[in-house]
Formats: C-alpha cells, structure tokens, sequence
C-alpha cells in the first residue's frame, strides 16, 4: 500500500513539475526571447521585455537574482546607468540574503531534497561568485558613467570584498569536502578507467582556460576599473596598487605598465587629461548539457546530465581611438575574458556538481529498481520515465555577461574632438562614433559590442537635475 502511494505521489509530482515547467524549462530556452534581443545590439528593447508583466513571476521565482543580473545588465549596455544600478541593488539585496543565512534554513534543505528527486534546477539561485564579483563591476562603471567617482571607488571596493569571500568560501569547501564521506563516494564513483577517459573526452578543455590571472577568484579587470575609479577620485596611490596588481596579472598589456608609469610620475596631470576606454565585446560563454553514461559501483550504469561551460565562437574585435586628423591615439587591450572567469569557477565547483548529479541520478534508479520490484512492468516504465524527465543539468548563468573585457587609455591634452572606433582583428575600421567629450578633466567612455559590426558607447555624464516642481504643479497635485 505504502509503496502504490509512493507511485502515485510521484506521478502528480511529475504532471505538477510538468504543468509549472519551472525547472522542466531550461534556462536558456527561458531567456531566449530578451536574450535574442540583447545579443542582436536591441539593448533598449531587450530592457522593455524583460521588465514587463510577464516577466513578473520571474522576478518572485528561486531564479530572481538571476533575472535581475540580466536586466541590470542590460539596461548598463544600454546607458541607463542610475536604472541600471537600482536593479542591481535589488539582485544584490537578494545575494545578500542567501549569504546572511549561516544556518541552513528548512526551505533550503527542502530545495536540496527537491533537487534530489527532480533535478538540480529546484534550488534557488543564489549568485556565483563571479556573479557577485561583476555585479560590484557593473554598478562601478554605471557610477562612472554618471561621474560619481566616489560611488564607483565604493563598488570597487565591494567587488575586492566578494573576491575575499570567494576565497575563504573555496578554501572552506575544500576543507570540507575532503573530510566528507559522501563526497569521497561520488568521487569514488566516477574514479574507473573507463568513466575517467568519458569525463577526459567532454571536459578535458577546462584546463586550458585556467590562467594565474584568474586564480583565487582574481579578475584583472575588477582591478583596473577600480584603479581608474581610485584614481579620478584622488587616490592615486591606490590605484596604482590596483595597477600593479593588474600588472602582474596581465603582464602581456602593456597599457597596464604605461598608465601606471604616467599616474606614478604626474598624477595630476594624467587624470585631467587621460580618456579611459572600457569597451565589452562579443557574446559570453553559455551552458550547455552534457550526458554521459557512467558506471556506478552497485548500481550499475546510469546516464548523468552534467552543465558544461561552452565559450562561444565570435570574431575579435577592439577599440581605436583617432584623433580628428585621423591619428590614432589608442588601441584597446584585452584584460580579462568571462571564458576563463566562467571556467575557473567551473572547475572550482566541478566536485560539489558531480556530488549532487550522482546523488540524483543514483536516487532516481533505485526509486525506478524498487518500482520495478513492486509493481512490475508499469513500476518500471514510470519510473525510468520519472528518471528521463527530471534528469536535467543546471545551465542557469547570466547570459548577458560579453566575452572580453578591454581597456584604452587616450592622451587628451593636445585636443579633445575624438572618435571612438571599432576595428576588426586587423585594424580595418567598422563603426565609428564622434563623441562629445567633457571641457576638461577625465572623460570616460563605455563601450559595447555584442556582434560584429555593432558598437554601442556612452561618455560619462552627471545626470541631469530633476526639475523643481512649480507652485502650480504642487498645487495641482495636492488632494
């Protein structure tokens, strides 16, 4: 009786997983509407898609944080800096909330468990931490571009803090992963000749992509817009630690070495006259599902739906800086890519998914055996339907992160009537934007790029005040 009352449960789990689709639906396939807008350069519209009503239930979902990096993001790449930043701050309320608990609540464990007999998708997402590292990145540059130095020196800070975190998070798990008898299980588990050359074959480019640039959760571009932002704001000793350490990071840009040398020697006169040039391009690294059949002591083989990282193709891209005559005064430099971000973390976490995939899968072929053994036939088609079903990797990332980061730095004191190109791989130039450059002082530029062709900028600007209201109007607007 138990056990048909267990068959039957599971059948209306399965029809009620079915009728939400919630973590049926993959991630991608959720996005794809705003993000196919995003990534065809339609930032203004990909904003009006993603904060419409029908978006609503997104933003209250286990995927909220999710949802509000990708619009916060979007409206960066699109200018809207100060909305762009208020939505950030909601998606930063939200991590915040998951990071407070330091006691695993019940809805917590009762997401683990879920994800146990459905699939990973069922725990909310809390923000990777190369999620919450960005985050301070983007609303960094979002107070550049309204000229609140100060503010993007904060965020600056804040993003070093997340980089800490990470360590001491990373650091913690290892230590408990090692003494953690389950862990040792499913890395036992997958430990044979045969599993090891699977896993070698679908994964073995993960260590190509692991770079001292990103070790301990380092992102040299973090760095440098913190050493920007320090140094507009007054601080250039600061900033040139920040350089250094990009410096050493990065030792093939050399723009690194310049800027600091300058700021070293006239710091005044460097940041009244220097134009900084951050310019993304092209789409960031997506996931993807990968199934492989594995061999499980005891239980036999059993199909495991694993997330994989997928760089995407794009064709390289960068910044050219000309002078009216046509001189040109800078060229961009790469300085960090999200596909080695991406993989660093990936490979950070590489036990703890194969821990929860091989605990799923493997509860999900003993509840299909027991079926089976109870119910014969039927037990055993519904179950191993229930297995196929439910047995889905976790692809959520934020989509809209580009794939390089690069940097410019243009000398502004013999003129400022510059343009601000995009050039391919070979210098030929393909978009070309004259922007209106403050009198004197810094001059910030933010550049985007999500396809070929494309180029998005926006000068940094101190927003315009918002009107007094008038006596009328108040007077109009009283009850």
């Amino acid at each position: 009786m138990q056990r048909a009352l267990h068959l039957l449960f599971l059948a209306a789990l399965s029809l009620w997983q079915v009728a939400c689709g919630s973590t049926l639906t993959s991630y991608p396939r959720q996005s794809q509407k705003v993000y196919g807008l995003y990534a065809t350069g339609q930032f203004d519209q990909a904003a009006t898609e993603i904060a419409s009503k029908s978006y609503d239930g997104k933003r209250e979902s286990i995927d909220a944080v999710l949802w509000l990096l990708e619009e916060g993001k979007i409206l960066h790449a699109a200018g809207r800096f100060e909305e762009s930043n208020v939505v950030f701050s909601k998606a930063e309320a939200r991590i915040n909330e998951f990071k407070a608990k330091a006691v695993i609540s019940a809805s917590e464990l009762g997401s683990e468990a879920a994800s146990t007999v459905t699939n990973p998708n069922a725990i909310p997402y809390a923000g990777r931490w190369q999620d919450r590292i960005l985050l301070h990145t983007y609303k960094a540059l979002n107070y550049m571009g309204l000229c609140d130095w100060e503010g993007a020196a904060v965020e600056a800070r804040l993003a070093y803090e997340a980089q800490r975190d990470a360590r001491e998070a990373y650091a913690s798990d290892i230590e408990s992963a090692g003494q953690d008898a389950e862990t040792q299980q499913a890395k036992s588990a997958v430990e044979s000749a045969e599993n090891q050359e699977k896993l070698a074959s679908e994964y073995g480019d993960v260590k190509s992509y692991l770079t001292p640039a990103y070790a301990n959760f380092s992102n040299p571009y973090t760095s440098y817009v913190s050493a920007v932002a320090r140094s507009i704001d007054g601080d250039p000793g600061e900033a040139l630690v920040d350089l250094r350490d990009v410096a050493a990071m990065v030792p093939e840009a050399t723009i690194v070495g310049e800027h600091a040398k300058a700021l070293d020697e006239r710091p005044a006169q460097t940041v009244a006259n220097t134009l900084y040039v951050f310019f993304e391009s092209g789409p960031g690294p997506q996931m993807v599902e990968a199934k492989l059949a594995v061999f499980v002591p005891k239980i036999g083989y059993v199909a495991l739906a694993l997330p994989k990282v997928s760089p995407q193709l794009v064709a390289p891209s960068r910044i050219v800086v000309r002078a009216k005559d046509g001189r040109v005064l800078a060229t961009s430099e790469p300085l960090a890519c999200a596909d080695n971000m991406a993989m660093a973390e990936f490979d950070a976490n590489w036990g703890k998914t194969m821990l929860r995939t091989i605990t799923s899968t493997v509860a999900k072929a003993i509840l299909t055996y027991q079926l089976q053994k109870e119910h014969g036939t039927a037990g055993l088609i519904l179950g191993s339907l229930y297995s196929a079903i439910m047995s889905n990797a976790d692809l959520r990332s934020w989509r809209t992160v580009g794939k390089q980061f690069q940097v410019a730095c243009a000398d502004l004191s013999l003129g400022r009537d510059v343009e601000v190109c995009l050039a391919d791989s070979q210098g030929n130039v393909i978009a070309v934007r004259h922007l209106p450059l403050p009198a004197s002082g810094p001059a910030v530029v933010l550049a985007t790029s999500v396809m070929p062709g494309h180029l998005e900028a926006h000068v940094a600007a101190k927003p315009k005040p918002k009107p007094e209201p008038t006596p009328q109007a108040e007077a109009s607007a009283a009850p």
